[in-house]
């Protein structure tokens, strides 16, 4: 295995809730994101993905060490897949935001 297929060298932003204020326990939450990330194509296509305990939604991406690295103290594009990345979570907030108006409604 090789340093980049460490899951340590791997960040990630995640989307989690608490699934006792919805009144569900930890199979409901996760039958819950399970299924609502499967019906939100936008959200697949955007690079999320459900966490590996399945109690949550994640975008992950990597920081080239060798170019932070290089760029330390004063950073240019060594950050520029944590703005992405950042980007990508802001655009798709709206359905992070309609998951939990479901929840709220039930």
């Amino acid at each position: 295995m090789g340093e980049a297929d460490k899951p340590e060298s791997t960040l990630k932003l995640g989307f989690t809730y608490s699934s006792v204020e919805f009144g569900q326990n930890k199979t409901g939450c996760k039958n819950t994101l399970r299924s609502f990330y499967e019906k939100t194509e936008l959200l697949r296509n955007a690079g999320f993905a459900i966490s590996a305990d399945m109690m949550g939604i994640e975008l992950s991406f990597k920081l080239d060490k060798e170019l932070l690295a290089q760029e330390y103290p004063k950073f240019s594009t060594a950050l520029e897949p944590l703005e992405n990345s950042l980007d990508t979570l802001f655009q798709h907030h709206h359905l992070f935001k309609q998951l939990i108006e479901e929840l709220e409604s039930q």
